[in-house]
C-alpha cells in the first residue's frame, strides 16, 4: 500500500507540473503557447479512442454520444483558448479549467466505477461505471476462472483446525489463491509463483527445507481447467508441483471442500476447480 500511495502522488506531482508549464508557454505567448491546447486534444482524441473501445460491447450509456461530447467539448475549448490570449487573463483561465476538469471526469469515473466494484475479483482490473449486464456476466464469470476456492468456509475451516505451529498456513499455487484465504484468516499463506503462478519464488530445495523445518504443512494445487493451469497454475511450477504430489499426502476433499451444484449465473462448484489439498506432514508424525 505505501509502494502504490507513493507512485500514485508522484503521478499526480508529475501531472501537475506539466500542467503548469504547458500554461506558462501558454500564457508566455508565441508559437510555443499552442502546446497547451494541441495537448488537450490529444489527450482528448485518446481518451476518446479508449471510450469508444468499451462502448459498443461493455457500457450501459452513451453508445452514440458519449464519445462526441468528449472530442466537441475538448475541441471547441481549445479552439476558444487559440483565439483567446493575454490580457484577457480570465476568460483564458476559465476556458483551461473547464477542458482540464472535462479531461480528468473520465479517469475519475474509471476510479470509481473500479473502487465501487462488488464481489469476488479473481483478476481485478481498472473498470468503467455503468457497465451493461452482459459486461457485469462477464466479469462474474472471470472473476471465478481461478482462486475460487480461496473463499470456501469448508476449506478455511479445515485449514485453521489443522492448524499447529507452523509458520504457514497454507502453500497455494498462485496468489490468487493465497490472497483470499490471507484475507479471511489473517494469517501467512505462501504464494508459490506469484500472481499467475509462473514466478521462481522458491526451488524445490528451499520449498522442502521450510517442509522439513516444519513451516508449512499444507499445499493447494490445481487451478481451473486444465488449459488454465498451464497458463496460469500448477504448470508454471511443476516441480514444486511434482514433489508436492510425491512427498504429500492426498486429503479426501470431502474433508475440506465444499460440493454445491452450479448457479443459474455460470458460477461452478468449487470442486469444479480442479483442486487438490496435500498434507506434507509424515504419517507417523503426529499427523
Amino acid at each position: 500500500m505505501p509502494i502504490t500511495w507513493w507512485r500514485w502522488r508522484r503521478r499526480c506531482a508529475l501531472a501537475g507540473i506539466g500542467l503548469v508549464a504547458l500554461w506558462s508557454l501558454y500564457a508566455a505567448g508565441g508559437a510555443a503557447s499552442l502546446i497547451f491546447p494541441a495537448t488537450l486534444i490529444v489527450t482528448a482524441l485518446w481518451q476518446g479512442y479508449i471510450v469508444d473501445g468499451y462502448l459498443t460491447g461493455y457500457l450501459a450509456i452513451g453508445e452514440k454520444w458519449l464519445a462526441p461530447a468528449l472530442l466537441s467539448a475538448t475541441g471547441l475549448t481549445a479552439a476558444a483558448l487559440l483565439v483567446i490570449r493575454p490580457p484577457l487573463r480570465a476568460p483564458a483561465v476559465l476556458l483551461g479549467g473547464l477542458d482540464v476538469s472535462s479531461l480528468l471526469a473520465m479517469p475519475a469515473a474509471w476510479s470509481l466505477g473500479t473502487v465501487l466494484v462488488e464481489g469476488n475479483t479473481g483478476f481485478p482490473a481498472s473498470r468503467p461505471p455503468f457497465l451493461n449486464e452482459a459486461a457485469e456476466a462477464q466479469r462474474r464469470r472471470w472473476s471465478l476462472v481461478a482462486g475460487a476456492l480461496g473463499g470456501d468456509p469448508k476449506l478455511l475451516d479445515f485449514l485453521r483446525g489443522n492448524h499447529q505451529s507452523e509458520a504457514y498456513l497454507l502453500a497455494a499455487v498462485n496468489a490468487r489463491q493465497a490472497a483470499p484465504i490471507i484475507i479471511a484468516t489473517g494469517d501467512p499463506v505462501i504464494a508459490l509463483g506469484g500472481f499467475t503462478g509462473r514466478d521462481p519464488i522458491l526451488t524445490v530445495d528451499g520449498f522442502a527445507r521450510l517442509v522439513d523445518d516444519h513451516q508449512v504443512r499444507f499445499a493447494l494445487v490445481g487451478d481451473g481447467s486444465p488449459g488454465l493451469r498451464r497458463v496460469f497454475g500448477e504448470d508454471g511450477q511443476k516441480p514444486l508441483v511434482d514433489w508436492i504430489k510425491e512427498n504429500g499426502r492426498l486429503i479426501d476433499p470431502a474433508r475440506w471442500r465444499t460440493a454445491t451444484p452450479g448457479g443459474a449465473d455460470g458460477r461452478r462448484a468449487a470442486e469444479a476447480v480442479g483442486a487438490q489439498l496435500y498434507d506434507l506432514r509424515p504419517a507417523d508424525d503426529g499427523g
